[in-house]
């Protein structure tokens, strides 16, 4: 299903701007950047999908932003700095991500010492058109630690008018040399309210659709956003999730290296699947408290899987699934890490 036609070029780039919660972060960067007092460096970090980024690129439009209205941190969305960093081509600005970026990465997709080298030219470079020149780094668990190094430099002796914005999953994934350089914002998930107000207004769901996409994305707004966006995604998430649960059931030798094989040639990486089997795990621990599960279409089979195991056994594989995804995330070999993961338990 399509996001409603809202009549104009106009309103769709406004509508790529708008924000699900995080009200409170939105004002406190609104007053800090009308109190001129803004921070050279700072550091987004939260579950991913929840919104991180999306606000990232609101403030980056709102400081931009040619017609910016007075007391309002919404930017414009059609002015020629709002177009340009819509798709992320203006001059003073440069986005690191897996999705996309500025720079080529390193042949692991990693942010070396040749792109923090690319970053600091930027920066000590005059601004082109805007006040400041604006750096967005995600997943900041992709810089290398020579890299990490290299930065920490470049947040000791920020150049002025200059600004780094680093975006990770965990506040533990940079090291503290580098947290300390930078105004932390903690960011949690929405409400759920708020989300499902969204998804109907935005997609023209019925109340119990917009429940079902929501349980599915684990209260992760980017996630229900993109389900919403395309039904297929849905039915691919509930054959994983159903794959899932018949292995995990079983619990044999062939099972687990069935899950191996599932985890590993997914259409998802590595990564991205080991989040969906720790977002069930998480699951049969709501349920072995008595609790809701996220996802309440599956209640009944998670009843059924959650006796076969133990609220330590459930626990200890979630610790260990986070352990292999740094491993993974330091391109260690997929195949060993997720075999070590899942054989030897």
């Amino acid at each position: 299903m399509r996001p409603r036609n809202h009549g104009s070029f106009v309103n769709c780039l406004i509508k790529k701007m708008e924000v699900i919660g995080h009200q409170k972060i939105l004002k406190f960067l609104q007053r800090s950047a009308i109190n001129n007092q803004l921070a050279h460096s700072y550091l987004f970090y939260g579950p991913k999908h929840i919104g991180k980024n999306k606000v990232a690129e609101v403030f980056v439009s709102n400081l931009f932003c040619l017609n910016k209205k007075k007391n309002s941190f919404l930017p414009c969305g059609t002015c020629t700095s709002c177009q340009q960093l819509l798709k992320k081509i203006h001059p003073d600005f440069i986005y690191l991500g897996s999705s996309f970026s500025s720079f080529e990465l390193t042949p692991q997709g990693k942010i070396g010492v040749e792109q923090t080298r690319q970053i600091k030219e930027f920066l000590y470079s005059s601004p082109f058109s805007a006040q400041y020149k604006v750096v967005i780094i995600e997943e900041t668990d992709n810089l290398t630690l020579p890299a990490a190094n290299a930065l920490l430099k470049l947040l000791e002796e920020p150049p002025l008018r200059s600004i780094i914005i680093l975006i990770s999953r965990s506040f533990t994934y940079l090291p503290a040399t580098l947290r300390s350089r930078c105004q932390v914002l903690r960011f949690s998930f929405p409400l759920k309210e708020e989300i499902i107000k969204f998804l109907k207004q935005e997609f023209f769901l019925k109340e119990e659709k917009a429940k079902e996409i929501l349980g599915l994305a684990i209260g992760r707004p980017g996630l229900a956003i993109q389900f919403a966006q395309n039904f297929k995604e849905i039915e691919q998430e509930r054959s994983l999730i159903n794959d899932f649960i018949s292995l995990l059931s079983k619990n044999d030798s062939e099972s687990k290296f069935r899950l191996v094989d599932l985890i590993l040639n997914t259409k998802k990486s590595p990564q991205q699947t080991l989040n969906n089997l720790t977002r069930l795990l998480r699951d049969l621990i709501l349920v072995k408290l008595n609790l809701c599960p996220a996802d309440k279409s599956i209640s009944i089979q998670l009843r059924d899987l959650a006796q076969k195991y133990t609220q330590k056994d459930l626990q200890n594989l979630i610790n260990q699934i986070f352990k292999t995804q740094l491993l993974l995330a330091a391109n260690v070999n997929q195949k060993l890490a997720i075999e070590n993961l899942l054989i030897n338990q």
